[in-house]
């Protein structure tokens, strides 16, 4: 039989509501009483049930986090550092993993809603079509939100984002400064903004290099097995890249691995560069050179900025939209080299 503030009440011989108060604010409870209470409450192993709890107060400490893919590799140092700051400010996380599915994602808010979340995070960009974000922003404007890495104008959805364009070009500037001119890109497939500001830093860099974006440019699935098979593609070209620039770190690994099923050798024959720098990026062989985009840090940012909008709510200030640019920042290891 579950031990209820009841039972406690009883064996303690005090009224439930002295029960309650010694949970909420023991200082508004007699020392005497303190000590039998909390001995009390130890001997029956009691529980709160913090949701019910939550329900009677009208205040969540539950906080939902909308991901799309959970199969890329980025997004788990993302969660970790969400989950870092909200556990530290007494917050727990409901994960749910859409599966890049928008009916899906539609489905889960309204379970969070049901849940009485206190505010919900969105981990990775939106697709290019618009419309599909609509639900979210409709969503900003009774619940705080967050966005990571990307941002929907005109809202009240908060976000954490890195300029995603200019991190590419700065990978090929680094690549062109060691004398690299024939630069690929392997660069994602799917209908998301990710990839589409990616492309654009791509194209615009290259046009200022005065290099051809196109001679080298391919789309594929953003996965190791898409790097496989994009670089696979290229080495299959009678002129190949002399180095090549991922959209992920994850694409970087497959690419990797048929350079050198194929014959040549990384960094010696052909340059490999990532982009995301999750934490497996330097640990593989050859380490890889990256692009970081502080995938902990931004979680833990991100998790702040939802507090802060929580405690607006609770304070009823006007609801605004916040914003965080991060820097990105290039980390050079062992996939890199000067041209030969």
């Amino acid at each position: 039989m579950a031990v209820t503030i009841k039972t406690i009440a009883n064996l303690a011989n005090v009224s439930t509501a002295t029960v309650s108060r010694f949970l909420n604010n023991p200082e508004s409870v007699s020392e005497k009483k303190r000590k039998v209470l909390a001995a009390i409450i130890s001997e029956q192993n009691y529980k709160r049930n913090e949701l019910a709890r939550d329900l009677v107060m009208n205040k969540s400490r539950m906080v939902g986090v909308i991901l799309p893919d959970i199969n890329n590799i980025y997004f788990s140092p993302i969660m970790m550092g969400i989950e870092r700051e909200l556990e530290e400010k007494g917050y727990s996380t409901f994960i749910c993993n859409t599966h890049g599915d928008i009916d899906k994602e539609k489905n889960y808010i309204n379970v969070l809603q049901s849940y009485r979340v206190a505010g919900m995070i969105f981990i990775g960009t939106r697709p290019l079509d618009r419309e599909k974000s609509v639900h979210v922003a409709e969503l900003a404007e009774s619940l705080p939100v967050v966005l990571i890495n990307d941002y929907i104008l005109e809202s009240h959805v908060s976000f954490v984002a890195n300029n995603e364009a200019r991190g590419i070009e700065q990978a090929l500037q680094y690549l062109y400064d060691i004398g690299h001119r024939k630069i690929g890109f392997i660069n994602g497939n799917l209908p998301m903004t990710t990839y589409s500001y990616k492309k654009n830093g791509f194209q615009l860099m290259m046009d200022r290099l005065g290099l051809d974006w196109q001679q080298f440019y391919i789309e594929e699935d953003p996965y190791e097995t898409g790097g496989y098979r994009a670089s696979c593609s290229l080495l299959k070209r009678e002129i190949h890249p002399t180095a090549v620039i991922a959209a992920n770190d994850q694409m970087a690994i497959g690419a990797t691995r048929a350079i050198f099923e194929k014959g040549y050798k990384v960094p010696r024959d052909i340059s490999v560069m990532g982009y995301s720098n999750v934490p497996i990026s330097g640990e593989i062989y050859p380490r890889l050179t990256t692009v970081d985009q502080f995938p902990i840090y931004t979680g833990k940012v991100a998790a702040e900025m939802l507090i802060t909008q929580i405690k607006k709510q609770g304070a009823h200030e006007a609801r605004s939209q916040m914003t965080t640019w991060l820097d990105t920042q290039l980390v050079i290891r062992d996939s890199t080299a000067s041209c030969r």
